[in-house]
């Protein structure tokens, strides 16, 4: 069942409520914008419009600065398809460097797998040698968290991602096997589900990709 126009417009709503309050802290405290923040000052200085549900946000939101409860935004970011179909997710990973990757997070290489997010709080997101399926990685591969954009109902026990689970379950070698066949995954387009883009173009390693 699709959401409503009026569903659609609340959780619009309530999304850029939150990346507002983000960029206003940003603003506020005369630090240079991460990735997050950005977005933030895209919105406001409308960069960024959101469709039809735009009028809505920037009357109710941009211009009256009205406060959403932190308890609920932060629930809403964590619930598959709060938005509408597909990934549910924290609108963005803000890295300790705006210039390099979400989170600090690098899907490049198999190093920067295994060592996870570096900013604050650190984050592996998954433990060689043990099944993912509780891991950072492996929940967010199978309840359709990522890629960004995938829709809710794709299946979650396609081959790259059985791929991936077993080379993690076999220790998440840096090995011929790897280099041939699991990192190209993260370097492609719809490895993961269709009409998605490739691991690398948010997560990459930690200086600007050429």
């Amino acid at each position: 069942m699709m959401p409503s126009p009026k569903t659609n417009a609340a959780r619009a709503f309530l999304l850029t409520a939150a990346i507002a309050a983000i960029g206003g802290a940003a603003l506020a405290n005369g630090e240079k914008r991460t990735l997050s923040q950005q977005l933030a000052h895209d919105i406001r200085e409308h960069a960024v419009l959101l469709g039809g549900d735009n009028p809505v946000v920037s009357e109710l939101i941009l211009k009256r600065n009205i406060p959403i409860p932190y308890s609920y935004i932060a629930t809403l970011m964590r619930t598959p398809n709060a938005f509408g179909d597909g990934a549910a997710c924290i609108v963005c990973h803000a890295s300790s460097d705006p210039a390099t990757s979400y989170r600090g997070l690098d899907l490049s290489s198999c190093e920067g797998m295994k060592l996870g997010a570096t900013e604050e709080p650190a984050l592996a997101i998954f433990t060689p040698g043990e099944d993912p399926k509780r891991e950072a990685l492996g929940r967010r591969l199978r309840n359709n968290r990522m890629p960004l954009g995938v829709q809710f109902n794709v299946p979650t026990d396609s081959p790259p991602i059985i791929a991936v689970r077993d080379w993690i379950a076999d220790g998440a070698k840096n090995d011929a096997h790897f280099q041939a066949n699991i990192l190209p995954l993260f370097s492609t387009e719809n490895a993961f589900a269709p009409d998605t883009p490739a691991c690398t173009e948010c997560h990459m390693s930690n200086q600007e990709p050429p």
